[in-house]
This record gives C-alpha cells, structure tokens and sequence, in this order.
C-alpha cells in the first residue's frame, strides 16, 4: 500500500524500492528451507539449495525470464499481493524437501513416489516425475536421503525459478495495475480540490467586492 501511495504522489523512486522489496520475498518463498521452518545460519545447518543456485547463479539466470516466456509461461494473475504469498508457498512447502524436513512427519507432502537405487522421486504440479532427494543410505534396515546431488538442485531449480519468475511478473503487473489507478484518483481529487479552491476563492472575492450587495 505504501509503494502504491508513493506512486500515486510520482514519489516512483521509493515505490520501485518497495516493489523490489516484495519481489525479494517472493524468491525467499522459493526456497524450501524458508516454507518448511528449517533454519540455515551455514555450517552444518546450510542449504544445499542456496549454496548450489550462488555458486551456478551466472549460467542459471542468464536470459531465465526469456526463456520461461519462449516455453510459453504466462505470469499468474491475482487479485491481491496475500494469493501470491500464501499460493506461492504452498507450492513450494508441499513438493519439494529441505536438508532437515525429509520424509518429516510435521509435513504431509511431498511424497517419494518412486526409487531407483540412486534417486528418490516425487511428482511436480504437472504430475511429472522428478528427482527429489539422493539415496545417501539404503540397507535393508536403514535408509536416508540427502539433498547434496548437482541433479537433485538442477530439477529443484528448474521448477522453483519458473515460478518465481512469473509470480513475481504477475506482482509486478498487479502492482502497476493498481498504482496507475491510484494515480488517476489522486489527480483527480487534486482537480477537485483546485475547482472547489478556485469557486470558494471567487464567492470570497465577490462579497469582498465594493459592489457586492
């Protein structure tokens, strides 16, 4: 609302910051550890996500937004900034895992549908097989998976970047939608303001007038 304002008053300079806040918290929804309550200072409590994505970041976000818009995605429309929030994370908590989250019991989803020895597989919105953990350790009485594969963080990512970039298109279109609307009523309740100054300033100089009755 106060990005909306500031626009609204061709404060655009501030607006931008605060719009480029939002879109920041749009990509923390994307990554799993922030929609699963596991913390991650570094150390042995890093994200594999985070670290991989830093570390490959120049040859992943090259061109990204052009080529989603060539696979033809389309940014997703809501009517208010909360839908993007609340949908956004939804998605993100409930199909992909963090280090410490896997096969939790404090979370129902996503489910491993599938193992090959070597990788552990879940289903993408699409119901698309994808690979979802390592296998680290598989006996016949323990098992454990990890996230530390180049592949697994490949197929996270590959899913995870394409919805922070067409939520955070379509946050950007909601927000430009509304504070062009914000800015036509601004101008015109200050047109009112002027017309009502301007007739208050004539009734006051007509009884001012010497021939004023």
């Amino acid at each position: 609302e106060a990005a909306i304002k500031d626009y609204s008053k061709n404060k655009e300079k501030e607006s931008y910051i605060a719009l480029g806040h939002i879109l920041h918290l749009i990509e923390d929804i994307t990554v799993p550890e922030h929609t699963r309550n596991d913390p991650h200072p570094g150390g042995d409590r890093s994200s594999n996500y985070e670290i991989w994505t830093k570390e490959n970041s120049n040859g992943l976000t090259q061109d990204l937004g052009k080529r989603i818009y060539n696979q033809g995605r389309k940014p997703v429309i809501y009517s208010d900034l909360e839908a993007y929030f609340n949908t956004l994370a939804t998605y993100t908590n409930t199909h992909f895992f963090s280090p410490r989250t896997i096969n939790s019991k404090l979370y129902q989803k996503p489910k491993i549908v599938y193992e090959d020895g070597t990788f552990a597989y879940g289903k993408d919105e699409n119901g698309e097989l994808f690979d979802l953990a390592r296998i680290k350790v598989n006996t016949k009485y323990n098992k454990d998976y990890a996230l530390d594969s180049k592949q697994v963080l490949q197929e996270y990512w590959i899913r995870l970047s394409r919805q922070a970039v067409v939520n955070g298109a379509g946050v950007i279109q909601l927000f430009l939608t509304q504070a062009e609307e914000a800015k036509r009523a601004e101008i015109e309740k200050e047109k009112q303001s002027k017309l009502k100054s301007s007739f208050l300033s004539q009734i006051y100089n007509f009884f001012k007038s010497p021939e004023a009755p």
